[in-house]
């Protein structure tokens, strides 16, 4: 039976392949493989058929979670995508971080793997519903504004609202975004600097644990990217904070008239 399980997934992950997921690792933020394990076909059937469900209902409705098995073997496993992309390239994103998980994460009965656009973890033992506010990665532009004082002030704004709007105000997916403009913000060309940012929680997590991690989140920015970087990205294992001076979304809001206020702020949330 695990012999047929693990054909059946194989199967599966070459007909999204021939698809016209091409396996690329451009947009690869981190992947963790741990927990070696030997000749227990019953620990990777629970495994390929955990990383199964993944692939198949995020592929179908942007987030999912599954476990497979019983005792010591049991497998649990979640998978998300970023809230903002569509259903080809969430899929793609899935099922690529499944194989390339399969292929260099071997005999591991803990993984989890992160791009850019999703992530995708598994561990034989439960986490599911429990924070884990452990930094994947962290970067920050070498960009940094002239006038902190007033990019300082604007960003905590656009910060605290995001901050509320991926727990309390986001109906499913955890995911908040919003842009935020000051007129007293110029850059050298004279032009309205514009901040995008975006929070998302890994959407297992309750509101609660997804606000203390947010807010753990936000604390990294202040302390590792410091207050004049034009932009900042945390992401632990279970959520995520993003803040730019230029759009990185696949939609973004139009603020309603920008020009007849001082400063203008608009957020969405899915």
């Amino acid at each position: 039976m695990a012999f047929s399980n693990h054909l059946i997934f194989l199967f599966v992950l070459i007909v999204f392949i021939i698809s016209g997921i091409k396996g690329d690792d451009n947009d690869l933020i981190s992947k963790e493989c741990g927990k070696n394990f030997t000749n227990n076909d019953n620990l990777q059937a629970n495994i390929n058929n955990t990383i199964f469900d993944l692939v198949t209902n995020t592929s179908a409705y942007g987030f999912a979670n599954s476990s497979h098995g019983s005792g010591s073997n049991t497998v649990y496993g979640v998978a998300e995508c970023r809230g903002d992309v569509g259903v080809q390239t969430c899929s793609e994103c899935i099922a690529n971080a499944a194989q390339q998980i399969q292929t260099t994460c071997l005999n591991a009965a803990e993984s989890g793997i992160w791009y850019q656009h999703c992530f995708l973890r598994y561990i034989n033992s439960n986490f599911t519903g429990q924070a884990d506010m452990n930094v994947v990665a962290m970067w920050y532009s070498t960009e940094n504004m002239t006038n902190t004082k007033v990019y300082t002030k604007t960003l905590y704004e656009l910060s605290v609202e995001l901050w509320f709007t991926a727990p309390f105000r986001a109906e499913q997916r955890k995911f908040g975004w919003g842009q935020i403009e000051n007129h007293n913000l110029k850059n050298s060309n004279d032009e309205t600097i514009i901040i995008y940012g975006m929070t998302q929680c890994a959407w297992d997590i309750d509101n609660v644990a997804c606000s203390k991690c947010l807010g753990n989140a936000f604390n990294i920015t202040e302390s590792a990217c410091g207050e004049a970087a034009a932009g900042c990205n945390v992401i632990t294992k279970s959520c995520a904070v993003r803040y730019e001076i230029y759009p990185f979304l696949f939609f973004n809001a139009t603020a309603v008239n920008p020009s007849k206020t001082t400063r203008s702020i608009i957020f969405g949330n899915i």
